[in-house]
């Protein structure tokens, strides 16, 4: 009798088995391949910069130095996000300052707007065949909010036609900016990025340093 029981059980697991469907598996979700960064070219064709899609761009504004006061020669393009993250280009049209002290005086000028400043590393980098500075800072701004920054200085033999062909030094801060320091190690590789986009299409030689 037991025996019976034995086989009519190992029969009953036998049809089940027999009956059952096979497990599915499902085919792993394909990453979605990130889309191409946009190419922002000067409409005057003085230099070009990556950016990401869905940021607004700011075509060429006159810098704005103390008290508002518009820079003659000093223009600046803007690309945002959102109010906590942006990326800029200043283009200072002649400069007659060789690169160390044209960066110092950059930073100098930082420190002096901002109390706060503090300067978290700076050394020369290379941008392709361009000498530059490399500059991490930080501040805080007026309501407690944190901004932290990396910036390229660099300075630029562009070859003009005005109306005959000449050469002049150009300077370019290169900024890509964070303004919630929570979110700096999530955003410096990308605007890290996007600093060295940065290139002079009107370049002709790395000025002397």
């Amino acid at each position: 009798m037991h025996r019976l029981c034995a086989l009519l059980g190992l029969l009953a697991l036998v049809i089940v088995a027999c009956g059952s469907s096979p497990p599915t598996v499902m085919p792993p979700t394909p990453t979605p391949t990130p889309e191409p960064p946009l190419i922002y070219i000067h409409p005057e064709g003085f230099w070009r910069i990556s950016y990401p899609r869905g940021w607004t761009v700011e075509d060429p504004q006159p810098a704005l130095g103390r008290e508002g006061v518009e820079l003659e020669g000093v223009e600046v393009v803007s690309f945002t996000y959102s109010p906590l993250q942006w990326l800029s280009v200043v283009r200072y049209a002649d400069t007659s300052q060789d690169l160390l002290s044209f960066s110092t005086d950059m930073l100098n000028f930082r420190s002096s707007e901002k109390p706060s400043f503090q300067l978290m590393s700076w050394e020369q980098v290379n941008l392709g065949e361009y000498p530059a500075y490399e500059a991490v800072y930080a501040y805080t701004v007026e309501g407690g909010d944190s901004i932290n920054a990396v910036e390229l200085h660099l300075i630029v033999k562009e070859e003009i036609y005005n109306p005959h062909p000449a050469t002049r030094e150009v300077g370019y801060i290169v900024s890509g900016v964070t303004a919630d320091s929570s979110l700096w190690d999530d955003h410096q590789e990308l605007l890290r990025q996007l600093v060295y986009s940065f290139w002079s299409l009107k370049g002709s030689q790395p000025p002397s340093s």
